[in-house]
């Protein structure tokens, strides 16, 4: 037998969100999904990929909204298919009533912070000074694996991440973020949406697991840097088309990332081989990709 208990704490997040992919690796003949919530409350909710329409009822103290699905579909693992399912129904719901209201578990957490020598750089153009600082992170603070949704998107002080050298994601990216502003350099946090199934009526913070850096240099230079790998290729290419969450000065405002106008994609292939019998062939062979990362 398992003894465990569960407990609840209300401030683990704000008002009751969720993020529900509604299909698993089988098949699913039939799938209930009730939310009960409050008389008084109102549920906000988006179902992606699927026409069913909510049941909503009411009780003495509660409103219960309900979706009942046929089939289901399996979820696809295939090389070259669409994002693991992109396609698949999502409900998105939450019960916040304002987005200010949905992200102070996030504007209360930020502290100012005073960055150690070891995360500075004299490298001169402010450019160079944010991908020197990026390969210090990356390399330096040991990565937490750990979804911002299951600790309920909670950050320790950066005082307490750099006693540990160890950090999540998005304590990483506030910490690069506080880095570079410390040296005069333009920078903000990103959390940025797991998928591109976004409602912008409402917030939910629920709808956010990557965390990167966004800075503009004084020579006018745009880029976003990850923070849990490096990579020669501006992240721009990874996040376009995504929803972003963009931390200001203490404040947030979600925005569109949109994919680079100005992607040029470029191959060059050489080859030079010498064809000496029928088993042997010796030369030279060389390809040179540019451009996006997966261009």
């Amino acid at each position: 037998d398992l003894d465990y208990s569960i407990t609840t704490n209300k401030d683990f997040l704000p008002g009751l969100t969720g993020n529900e992919l509604l299909a698993e690796d089988s098949g699913i003949d039939e799938l209930i999904v009730r939310i009960k919530i409050p008389k008084d409350e109102e549920l906000k909710y988006h179902l992606f990929n699927s026409d069913v329409k909510a049941v909503v009822s009411e009780t003495a103290n509660e409103k219960v909204y309900e979706w009942t699905f046929i089939n289901i579909p399996a979820l696809i693992r295939e090389y070259n298919h669409p994002n693991y399912g992109e396609f698949a129904p999502r409900l998105v719901f939450t019960t916040n009533g304002s987005s200010r209201e949905a992200y102070s578990t996030l504007a209360k957490q930020l502290k100012d912070f005073s960055i150690p020598e070891a995360f500075k750089s004299d490298s001169g153009s402010q450019a160079q000074i944010a991908l020197d600082l990026q390969a210090k992170i990356v390399n330096d603070l040991e990565l937490l694996r750990i979804a911002p949704e299951v600790i309920g998107f909670k950050m320790r002080t950066l005082d307490e991440v750099w006693q540990s050298m160890s950090a999540t994601e998005l304590e990483k990216a506030v910490f690069l973020s506080t880095a570079l502003q410390k040296q005069g350099i333009e920078a903000r946090t990103l959390l940025i949406a797991k998928q591109q199934q976004i409602d912008t009526t409402f917030s939910n913070l629920l709808n956010y697991s990557k965390a990167a850096v966004c800075v503009h240099t004084d020579d006018q230079q745009h880029f976003l840097l990850a923070v849990d790998d490096l990579n020669d290729a501006d992240s721009r290419y990874h996040f376009g088309e995504y929803h972003a969450l963009v931390f200001i000065n203490g404040s947030f405002r979600e925005v569109h990332l949109p994919f680079p106008s100005d992607v040029k994609n470029t191959s060059e292939l050489k080859v030079a081989l010498q064809v000496n019998n029928a088993d042997s062939i010796s030369g030279d062979f060389s390809f040179k990709v540019s451009g996006a990362t997966y261009p």
